[in-house]
């Protein structure tokens, strides 16, 4: 099983009451790659809390009279730390990264955002942070330990259901599952298309 899976095995069979161990192998796989759906319709975005390493980011628009940028988004969400948040001096070249002063951003974590005016530039701002929600489903009402929301769960034990279910109306007693061979999409309701929308990475074009 995949170690950033949105559900587990067991909580899919104690949902539709499987008792047996025959289908295990076809609901793990299935986990995967609705997990990877899921992520790929948010933008993407990793739900597991992971750390990112010299992410680099344009900083305020280029130009005769530059405005600075008050915020920076972030790839991930939402933001455990921040281990480095810097600006490139120097040229490409020879780069020579500073550290923003703590005094001088606020990170809003929930969201991804770091409030910071931002000196113009491309590709000139680097950030090293952790993002993501811990994931724990031992200890689930422990939020030290697994702080995943818990409608992005129930929507991936959700699609499976359906599509056992449809494997089942389909007579298949045995099945092997690629990646790419489930279209994810065609289980999706208004609500299930919700809940994606409202964790989709934010992009600013």
């Amino acid at each position: 099983m995949i170690n950033y899976a949105l559900t587990t095995n067991a909580r899919v069979k104690a949902r539709i009451e499987i008792t047996v161990s025959t289908l295990d192998t076809v609901i793990d796989t299935m986990i995967a790659s609705v997990t990877d759906f899921i992520e790929q319709q948010c933008g993407g975005r990793r739900f597991k809390e992971t750390t990112y390493t010299n992410e680099v980011y344009d900083g305020s628009i280029v130009g005769v009279n530059p405005q600075p940028l008050p915020y920076l988004i972030l790839k991930n969400a939402p933001i455990a730390s921040i281990s480095a948040f810097e600006y490139r001096n120097g040229t490409r070249t020879s780069p020579v990264w500073t550290a923003f002063q703590a005094d001088n951003y606020e990170p809003m974590n929930s969201r991804g955002i770091i409030k910071a005016d931002l000196p113009a530039g491309y590709q000139n701002i680097r950030v090293s942070y952790v993002a993501g929600y811990k994931i724990d489903f031992t200890d689930e009402d422990n939020v030290a330990v697994h702080t995943l929301p818990f409608e992005l769960s129930d929507l991936a034990e959700r699609l499976v259901i359906k599509r056992i279910k449809r494997r089942e109306s389909e007579g298949k007693s045995q099945e092997t599952l690629g990646q790419s061979t489930i279209a994810w999409g065609a289980f999706l309701e208004d609500a299930d298309k919700d809940i994606i929308t409202r964790y989709k990475r934010v992009v600013i074009a």
